[in-house]
């Protein structure tokens, strides 16, 4: 790793051990704060109420920062059938780096 995680990156790792795994929709709502909503016509969120240019930048800012912890080997990304579940595990170097987090919060 060249460069430290980053702020986000460390409450994902942080978030994802407390869980063995944590839902992409689960980030977002404890991350973001987005209230989330019944299933429906495959949205989880309201785009109206949260607005347009937030919710892009809340999943691009997400997916890019999920995507950055699997190239270190930090976490693993799992998809349901649909496609439209994504959730996220540790990898055992994952686990470690979210314990040293712990260590080093204290």
């Amino acid at each position: 790793m060249g460069r430290g995680l980053s702020g986000l990156q460390k409450d994902i790792l942080r978030l994802a051990q407390d869980s063995q795994g944590i839902r992409v929709r689960d980030l977002l709502e404890k991350l973001w704060g987005w209230p989330a909503q019944p299933w429906k016509d495959g949205q989880v969120f309201d785009k109206a109420t949260i607005g347009a240019q937030e919710y892009n930048r809340g999943h691009a800012t997400l997916s890019r920062t999920i995507e950055r912890l699997r190239q270190r080997s930090l976490i693993r990304i799992f998809k349901d059938v649909t496609r439209y579940g994504t959730m996220i595990s540790l990898t055992s170097a994952g686990i470690e780096a979210a314990q040293g987090l712990r260590k080093n919060f204290r």
